[in-house]
């Protein structure tokens, strides 16, 4: 074999090694693409518990409803406070919207959280007001959802969800 031969050789085995790490780094970089998706959901499940324990606090809680559910009966102090509860509710809302759009959060993710959305918007009319009287501070994509929910919601009384409630305790 002359030298020319081997040099053929080595060029056909570089070339092999390339595209054997060319496919090494793309299972990588699709393996990183789900680990982040992954620590995404983490944290917004975590965010969203979070919340949600302290909302059922006795404090909060008794805020939470009389605003939600009887928001014209708040004082200015339990305005205030409900409207920071709002603020943090849509901010985290904002996030998942921020994320979902360039393909950080996952369609059925979204999905679900959207509906979640629709059904806590048309259980609170205090929700709805603060939305209204807030929604310039908050993104295009966030505004799209949130009035889109707000057109369609088919707002729930107190008394017809403790008769949902009542008849989903009957349900087994």
């Amino acid at each position: 074999m002359t030298l020319a031969d081997w040099s053929e050789i080595a060029g056909i085995f570089s070339g092999v090694g390339v595209a054997i790490s060319v496919i090494y780094l793309a299972l990588q970089v699709r393996q990183a693409e789900k680990s982040q998706r992954a620590m995404m959901q983490q944290g917004r499940a975590t965010r969203a518990s979070e919340a949600a324990f302290k909302l059922a606090e006795p404090g909060f809680s008794a805020l939470y409803s009389k605003g939600a559910r009887a928001p014209k009966e708040l004082t200015l102090e339990e305005i205030d406070r409900y409207m920071l509860t709002a603020r943090a509710a849509f901010l985290s809302a904002e996030d998942s919207v921020l994320h979902y759009r360039p393909g950080q959060l996952s369609e059925e993710a979204y999905l679900a959280f959207a509906e979640g959305v629709r059904a806590l918007v048309g259980r609170s009319a205090g929700l709805r007001a603060a939305w209204r009287l807030t929604a310039q501070n908050y993104s295009p994509a966030l505004r799209e959802l949130m009035d889109d929910a707000i057109r369609n919601a088919k707002p729930v009384s107190a008394a017809e969800f403790q008769a949902m409630w009542v008849e989903a305790c009957g349900e087994g």
